[in-house]
């Protein structure tokens, strides 16, 4: 693959060329070249092996589904908070940021209504904790935007579309072979349509706020931390199918009371010393080790 203009020569790190120009295109290019190497890495982690050669059964993918659920119903709460971050010139993408968070918002319940469909006990796994693993890809891109350089959190973002733009029917075929129901994969099969509107949105990010190496560079080094995460959270969603227990615990946060009457009874159960729900719901949380 070729570079589609002489800037790709810049040479970033530690070079007085870190605050050099770059355009749209170069961008582009350097992201989806690292994007493709780190998704051939991916693949290579345990889960993902497991899943393109077994052993995977419905358990493993239900697994798979509740740390979904957990990652999912952040995402439009990372690009809220990263428009919080811009400045200057950045401002004018504050606007399409949170039109796109707009449309993150509820995806996650795809994953609810898939684990439903399999027959699982969702009425308590909106108030669990994820899973460590989950945790971390979630806190990076936190970290990328608070700690480090906010204009990162693109390659967060980017490579999560770009990996279900690319490989969704690839493992929507998987998934098949072991036996899941077509009814219980919405959560694959709608990123594809939704990300091709997500898409033309990281287009115009990339135009407006990566104009230098500095801020590339962080942008292909969250693409890499991204990817290795997100495979890491997949080994251990299906590690954890292999535990007695998927519970980490409840988030106190999540469960307090509310106008709405689930949220109440919900809070009503947690609060009961009839913890009948232990098994799926909301009970004591067993020892997920």
């Amino acid at each position: 693959m070729k570079p589609p203009d002489k800037k790709a020569s810049i040479q970033t790190p530690l070079s007085e060329n870190h605050h050099a120009e770059i355009e749209a295109d170069y961008a582009l290019w350097r992201m989806k070249d690292v994007a493709e190497q780190s998704l051939k890495r991916m693949c290579e982690s345990e889960g993902f092996v497991r899943m393109a050669n077994g052993p995977m059964s419905q358990e493993h993918y239900k697994s798979l589904l509740r740390q979904l659920f957990h990652h999912s119903k952040e995402r439009s709460r990372i690009l809220s908070h990263a428009a919080s971050y811009l400045r200057g010139y950045q401002r004018d993408a504050i606007q399409t940021i949170y039109n796109h968070a707009a449309r993150q918002a509820g995806c996650n319940n795809l994953a609810l209504n898939d684990l439903r469909e399999l027959g699982e006990n969702i009425e308590g796994l909106p108030y669990q904790y994820p899973h460590p693993s989950t945790l971390a890809l979630t806190s990076y891109a936190f970290y990328q935007i608070q700690i480090m350089n906010p204009i990162g959190f693109l390659g967060h973002v980017y490579y999560l579309e770009f990996f279900a733009k690319n490989q969704s029917k690839h493992y929507l075929q998987i998934l098949e072979t072991v036996g899941i129901p077509n009814s219980a994969m919405s959560f694959m099969k709608e990123p594809p349509v939704i990300d091709v509107g997500h898409m033309d949105f990281l287009m115009g990010y990339i135009q407006k706020l990566v104009t230098n190496c500095e801020d590339l560079e962080a942008v292909l080094f969250s693409i890499r931390v991204t990817a290795k995460l997100y495979g890491d959270m997949v080994t251990e969603a299906f590690r954890a199918a292999e535990l007695p227990s998927h519970n980490w615990g409840y988030d106190y946060q999540e469960i307090k009371p509310s106008r709405d009457l689930s949220y109440r009874k919900v809070w009503a159960d947690f609060q009961s010393p009839d913890l009948s729900l232990q098994s799926g719901g909301m009970g004591t949380p067993r020892d997920p080790l």
